[in-house]
């Protein structure tokens, strides 16, 4: 179910009622991908508007 402050039309979250910090750095590295930087995202501006919950940005590099 998409948030009430998302746009019409926008997709479901991937994991409903959201994902902690530690799972979602621990799914790529389930498939060998690194965690080179994680970093939650507080700013109203990126948003649209104030938010309550957690929100993240996660870069991963793939390990061959």
């Amino acid at each position: 179910m998409a948030d009430a402050g998302d746009p019409p039309g926008a997709p479901p979250p991937r994991w409903p009622g959201g994902v902690t910090a530690l799972e979602l750095t621990d799914a790529p590295q389930a498939v060998g991908a690194r965690v080179s930087h994680h970093e939650r995202l507080t700013d109203p501006a990126l948003w649209g508007r104030a938010i309550e919950d957690e929100r993240y940005v996660l870069i991963t590099e793939l390990i061959r």
